[in-house]
């Protein structure tokens, strides 16, 4: 039985600024409205899980132990502001490759679902582009919309839209005050 709800986030443009093939950990910065939004999430009882597609590695741009070495940093800092990031998952290969984990597919999510507990249905996708958007409805959770990003105002899929974490947290908060209510 599920138990747990969960907030699935992905890593560029969400919780740290996109830079395109990330491989320097020195690079990460989180901004202050990140760690308030994981924060506040975290303050509901979510479960925070990085859902994140990769293409680096299948690109040669950088190795999985870079990505590895990349994820642990970001982790450390999240860790050292009182955030605790439950797993990550990604996917490593080239959007050509026609894998089964890239998003849009909500294969990546349905599996931290299984492997943490989690209620979909009472759990969320944020991430700044369409294919986050499209990666939770394919896997029956709410999403969230980051409108930072000429993509956010495209094809209008997403439940809900934000121009950071943190007003994503608090739209998130909101809804889940009227969902108890009623």
């Amino acid at each position: 039985m599920s138990i747990h709800k969960a907030i699935f986030l992905d890593r560029d443009g969400t919780i740290i600024p996109d830079i395109p093939y990330l491989s320097d950990e020195k690079l990460i910065s989180i901004p202050h409205s990140s760690i308030l939004g994981l924060k506040l999430l975290q303050h509901l009882e979510f479960k925070l899980i990085i859902v994140t597609n990769q293409s680096g590695i299948a690109r040669g741009y950088f190795k999985e132990s870079d990505l590895h070495r990349i994820h642990n940093h970001l982790l450390f800092l999240l860790k050292n502001d009182g955030i605790e990031i439950t797993d990550v998952f990604y996917c490593p290969h080239h959007p050509d490759d026609g894998c089964m984990c890239r998003k849009p597919s909500g294969y990546l999510i349905q599996k931290a679902a299984f492997k943490h507990d989690i209620h979909l249905s009472q759990s969320y996708m944020i991430g700044d582009k369409e294919t986050d958007v499209e990666a939770g409805r394919n896997a029956g959770v709410k999403s969230v919309l980051l409108s930072n990003s000429e993509e956010s105002t495209s094809h209008n899929i997403h439940e809900y839209s934000a121009t950071n974490l943190f007003e994503a947290a608090q739209q998130i908060q909101e809804l889940s005050k009227i969902l108890s209510n009623s």
